[in-house]
């Protein structure tokens, strides 16, 4: 039986569930709204627009650790393109 209570892995909302009950998708949203629309998150990245406008740079992209990311964790891409994008990604950092 498949035991729907553990988490599959973790993402940018939190514990990923295959199946989440109400209060963990509540908890979901949550996170996410607190990582990315309360107001101060908000305001620092208005400010950090205003200083991209002023003087625009790249903004650094961390690394992708592509052994960590479970296929669940694929949403809206057949799971071979994402496996393409990612022998695409290797090739291109091991050639630079």
């Amino acid at each position: 039986m498949l035991n729907t209570l553990s988490p599959l892995a973790e993402d940018l909302a939190g514990q990923s569930y295959a199946s989440p009950h109400y209060l963990q998708t509540q908890r979901r949203i949550h996170s996410l709204i607190d990582r990315y629309i309360a107001v101060e998150k908000l305001h620092e990245r208005l400010q950090y627009l205003l200083i991209q406008f002023a003087n625009p740079q790249p903004r650094p992209w961390k690394p992708i650790d592509w052994l960590t990311i479970n296929r669940n964790q694929i949403i809206g891409l057949d799971a071979e393109v994402f496996l393409s994008i990612e022998y695409l990604q290797n090739l291109f950092e091991t050639t630079h």
